[in-house]
């Protein structure tokens, strides 16, 4: 009884690989792609990752920030730096 329900679930198995390959492959044909575009790194290009926005019509405004933002910043990071630093000094005193 265990030898046939292992054959049928290494059928079921097998079925659902078929299934996932006929999906691919139909995929692969509807997009015009020899392969998958995670094999070649299209799927790391921006133009790839941008489905909800493909014509760029929502973006970061930082292109006009006033003067004071860019101190504001700098002030900023080495605020952040001074305090990483005295929290590695001070763990060190204890």
């Amino acid at each position: 009884m265990k030898i046939k329900n292992e054959i049928e679930r290494e059928r079921e198995i097998e079925e659902i690989k078929e299934t996932i390959l006929q999906r691919v492959a139909d995929r692969m044909v509807k997009t015009n792609n020899t392969r998958p575009n995670h094999a070649v790194g299209e799927v790391y290009k921006p133009a790839a990752l941008n489905t909800h926005d493909p014509h760029s019509q929502y973006q970061w405004a930082d292109r006009n920030l006033p003067w004071w933002a860019w101190p504001l910043r700098l002030l900023g990071g080495l605020a952040f730096i001074v305090g990483i630093y005295s929290l590695v000094f001070l763990g060190m005193l204890l």
